[in-house]
This record gives structure tokens, sequence and C-alpha cells, in this order.
């Protein structure tokens, strides 16, 4: 995600995704990221950290599931400032104090 340019294309293979930090990913710049196929690529928090952080930018998310994120705000999506569009995602067993699956502030 660091290396893409504004407007770049991620796809992803069909796998589980994990991170270490405080989200899966952090993006703060215009992407779409897509799965390969339509629930192949999961993103997963594993009940550590939230799953997907949005700071700016028009970021897609299509065809991923967002799951096991556990956070105080959007345990599963945290939109920050910026723009989201989800199409075929699903968001499903993410925990949090304010908006389990999906918190835009």
């Amino acid at each position: 995600l660091s290396a893409a340019s504004v407007g770049d294309v991620i796809l992803l293979s069909n796998g589980t995704y994990t991170g270490s930090g405080d989200s899966v990913l952090d993006v703060a710049k215009d992407v779409t990221i897509r799965a390969r196929s339509v629930g192949g690529a999961v993103l997963d928090g594993e009940g550590l950290r939230r799953v997907v952080r949005v700071r700016s930018g028009t970021v897609v998310l299509e065809g991923l599931v967002l799951a096991g994120g556990y956070t105080s705000n959007g345990g599963g999506l945290y939109v920050v400032g910026g723009r989201v569009e989800l199409t075929s995602c699903t968001v499903r067993d993410n925990r949090a104090a304010n908006g389990g699956g999906v918190f835009v502030s």
C-alpha cells in the first residue's frame, strides 16, 4: 500500500491478510483495493486490531472480507476522513465500543 500511487488498483490474491500495528490497513490516498475473487481475500484483525482505517482520499474496497477487528472505534472499518465505497464486501465478526462493523467520524 505504501508503494501505491494515487489512483492505483491493488489486487489481492485469495488468502488471509493480517497486520502488526493498530490496523491491518491504514489508507490515506485515492486507491482501489480489490480481491481477486469476491470473498477470497480476508483482512483479519485477529481480535487484536482494527481492520481498515481510512484517513483521507477516495478509497474503494471491492470483494473483500473485513473480519476479526477489535478496537474502540470501527472494528471493521473506521473512516476518519475521505470517502469510502464498499462493493461486494462482507463486514463480519468485528467488535468495538463504537461501531463494531463500521464507524464514520
